[in-house]
């Protein structure tokens, strides 16, 4: 039996994708590369296949005639009645005080009273049964979130949870809302359907901004109780070759030169040192000699705007102006760098401000942060929306600064959790620093004290994986080039395009396996 052996992205129409559809589209191609996933407008029922849909866009009819065929089907969103009533299933509306946190203090965490928990009652959920996502948690302030994953406040936006619902089989349920060991209901589950499976989040948007985007690829790569279902193979960001991918940066927003000692001690361990320059800094003109150094150690330069404004500006002309403005300072005061990726003041960005990067050369971009939006909070790497839909972006929210610190006898216990779950997911872990400026040590006590934290940090990441440490210009390398991996997901892998050499996991049908493996 052949299948329709492609993700398919069900919308109204495939050729003007709506805000929704245009995130789950960039969504998968992260997951699965733009070979692997096709949009479609119509419906066919002919044969099995792989399915995502929206529920306010398929009708509980053409939800029948897909049962008759042995097809996975992702539901996002809230159900309709006719849905509810088709699946089984009674629907449950979330308070709001569940989503409710307040800044963190200096040392401590915040996080919401209510819980995203993964349920061991199948395979799909025992994935990532070890984790607890609060729904909003902080790290600093409100705007930073060491664990990577964005905000699931409770309301009826597209990145928000206003329902939960009570299944008649309890063993279908992925993951649930919970409150102080109490269930309001499931967040995500899978169900037989007839003759297929149907895959349910009651999140509009899913989860690309969390390492609970593993889940729902186990469900589209793996998940089958016989080969008369389809797969289709998801990629991971991280080398197969080692345990962990790492790569780490200082954003030097207020000064460069106070950052040479710490360049130093990761010159001496031999690990790339990534530097993001703001680039109207009047000591830029000074540095080029230590930008030169930072190269020939292979590590990276990035622009880290013009002017530091949020969202590189307030609106399309300014981020165009402070983008190029920073393009044009690296020609000057660093005319044999020619700057084509940033990190993106505040981690923050707005779809004008990524349309204004594109536009004037910038092919890719770091950002990702519990406040931002949320559309640039990725948990895998790649492309997302913009208007040329070219431009490529890695999130990496774990700050590395003395006020992020816990309390007490474990205080890297977050940055090291936040490298745990990256491990465990297959994604890059990226960390940031700040250099020290005269106004601003970010907490830390003195130069030896940060460098002894970092120390702790790399010591602790050694001993427990086998790490491949990458410069930021090799990790954007890295996602510029995993779009244009091709493979044939049938009932056997063939990659019939490559175009990189950095050796992806591939997993399929319940085993991974390096992309060089396949070729």
């Amino acid at each position: 039996m052949s299948f329709r052996q492609k993700v398919n992205l069900y919308c109204r129409d495939k050729q003007n994708l709506d805000y929704l559809d245009e995130i789950i589209y960039f969504g998968l191609v992260r997951s699965f590369g733009s070979y692997q996933v096709e949009l479609v407008d119509s419906l066919d029922f002919s044969s099995p296949q792989i399915l995502v849909s929206r529920t306010d866009t398929i009708s509980t009819g053409d939800l029948q005639s897909l049962s008759k065929t042995h097809s996975k089907i992702i539901l996002h969103g809230v159900l309709t009645v006719e849905q509810c009533e088709l699946l089984g299933v009674q629907s449950v509306s979330l308070p709001k005080s569940l989503s409710e946190c307040s800044p963190a203090n200096v040392n401590q965490i915040s996080e919401s009273s209510g819980k995203i928990v993964y349920s061991n009652n199948n395979s799909i959920g025992s994935l990532l049964s070890r984790y607890v996502r609060p729904l909003v948690r902080y790290d600093f302030q409100d705007e930073w979130n060491n664990l990577g994953f964005g905000s699931v406040k409770v309301g009826k936006g597209p990145f928000d949870v206003s329902t939960v619902y009570k299944l008649s089989n309890l063993m279908d349920e992925v993951s649930g809302v919970f409150n102080e060991g109490e269930s309001f209901g499931s967040f995500q589950w899978v169900q037989s359907f007839g003759n297929a499976y149907v895959y349910v989040c009651s999140r509009p948007a899913l989860t690309f901004d969390s390492y609970e985007v593993a889940a729902f690829e186990e469900f589209i790569s793996s998940f089958s109780h016989s080969m008369d279902f389809p797969c289709v193979a998801s990629i991971t960001d991280a080398s197969f070759d080692y345990d962990l991918s790492v790569t780490m940066r200082l954003d030097c927003d207020e000064s460069i030169l106070s950052s040479q000692a710490l360049f130093s001690f990761y010159r001496e361990r031999d690990i790339p040192f990534s530097l993001a320059i703001k680039s109207n800094l009047e000591e830029a003109y000074e540095s080029s000699y230590f930008f030169k150094e930072i190269e020939g150690a292979g590590g990276s330069l990035l622009s880290h705007s013009y002017a530091h404004l949020r969202n590189w500006g307030s609106d399309k002309k300014e981020a165009t102006l402070d983008a190029v403005r920073s393009i044009k300072a690296f020609e000057r005061f660093l005319p044999s760098k020619k700057i084509r990726r940033a990190v993106s003041p505040f981690h923050s960005n707005e779809r004008y401000s990524v349309n204004a990067l594109e536009e004037v050369g910038y092919r890719g971009f770091i950002a990702g942060s519990v406040s931002s939006a949320p559309e640039y909070s990725v948990f895998r790497g790649g492309k997302v929306p913009s208007d040329r839909g070219a431009i490529v972006t890695h999130s990496q929210q774990c700050m590395l600064h003395g006020d992020c610190l816990l309390e007490g006898s474990d205080p890297l216990k977050i940055p090291l959790l936040s490298a745990e779950i990256h491990n465990r997911c297959g994604a890059i872990f990226g960390y940031l620093d700040h250099p020290f400026s005269d106004r601003y040590q970010y907490g830390w006590e003195s130069e030896n004290a940060r460098q002894e934290v970092h120390k702790k940090l790399l010591d602790t990441l050694e001993r427990r994986y086998k790490v491949n440490y990458l410069s930021e210009d090799e990790v954007l390398d890295i996602f510029e080039k995993k779009d244009s991996i091709q493979i044939e997901s049938g009932k056997d892998l063939v990659v019939s395009s490559s175009g990189t050499s950095f050796n992806h996991g591939v997993r399929f049908r319940g085993k991974t396996v390096g992309l060089r493996d396949l070729l």
